[in-house]
């Protein structure tokens, strides 16, 4: 289960971890073409921020994907062999790094992948 997104404990799936990327170059996107539209050395200052930000932010969710695959997190700076780690499906059940993300208990508590009772009536 994941405890936070900023710290690099615990797992993520891979439907978890490309949807922060998309949202990151997202977000690097946007303000890429907001600083060239401002033309400003402050605004060119807070896209740099924000490119340290976001990469700091993606390696933490590398970190936290390698785990996933019960491998140790710094395997995604092997460049051919952690993208296809970022690709591959999960460790099945617990590992050391954490309980498997597809069994996290949803937002009433109750398990994503467990059936529930149908109402009454």
């Amino acid at each position: 289960m994941e405890k936070s997104v900023l710290l690099p404990e615990g797992r993520i799936r891979r439907f978890t971890y490309w949807s922060r990327a998309i949202v990151s170059i997202a977000i690097l996107i946007f303000m890429f073409f907001l600083a060239r539209w401002a033309k400003d050395w402050i605004m060119t200052l807070v896209f740099t921020f924000t490119v340290i930000l976001t990469n700091i932010f993606m390696w933490i969710q590398a970190v936290k994907r390698m785990q996933d695959v019960n491998k140790p997190g710094w395997y995604f700076l092997i460049p051919i062999y952690g993208f296809l780690l970022l690709l591959a499906p999960g460790t099945v059940g617990p590992n050391p790094y954490g309980d498997d993300p597809k069994n996290d208990e949803g937002i009433l508590g109750t398990q994503k992948n467990q059936k529930q009772n149908p109402p009454p009536w």
